[in-house]
């Protein structure tokens, strides 16, 4: 039976470029020995939309409100994830995309930057970190920003 090994590569300038570290896949395969090559292009997903990059920051600002009014400053998330006592931090729009948004998307995509996960990707880490912040502070929960929620001026951030 033959062996089969799955190579991810780019193409540059008419070349084949791996992108993964398969030498030791290969390691066994006799030099002139035939091997075959099937080449499939897959089309990579669109990245974030601008009304997903307005939405993100108003949801942001709204989950910022909530947590605000609610009495769950960052130091009781802080005291819940990370650290004790301090003095109280209010959220921001910033502070809940650094401190809520960011990790969820790290851990999710691989990626740092918001302008980097996919549309659908968008969709999961919103309901990750929705879930997290409603268990974390016993049901805090926002609604993501769309039209038929909110006005069109209130969905800018």
């Amino acid at each position: 039976m033959a062996k089969q090994i799955e190579i991810v590569a780019t193409m540059k300038a008419g070349k084949l470029i791996p992108l993964d570290l398969f030498s030791d896949d290969i390691a066994d395969i006799e030099d002139g020995a035939m091997v075959q090559v099937f080449i499939e292009q897959s089309k990579p997903e669109k990245i974030r939309t601008i009304k997903q990059n307005r939405s993100m920051w108003k949801w942001a600002k709204n989950m910022a409100d909530a947590l605000n009014a609610s009495g769950f400053d960052k130091r009781k998330f802080y005291e819940a994830v990370l650290l004790k006592g301090g003095q109280d931090l209010p959220w921001s729009k910033e502070s809940v995309i650094d401190d809520l948004w960011r990790p969820y998307q790290e851990a999710i995509t691989g990626k740092k930057s918001t302008t980097k996960p996919s549309t659908s990707q968008y969709i999961e880490i919103y309901d990750h970190v929705n879930h997290g912040v409603s268990r974390m502070t016993n049901g805090i929960s926002v609604q993501w920003p769309c039209r038929e929620s909110q006005s069109y001026e209130d969905n800018r951030y």
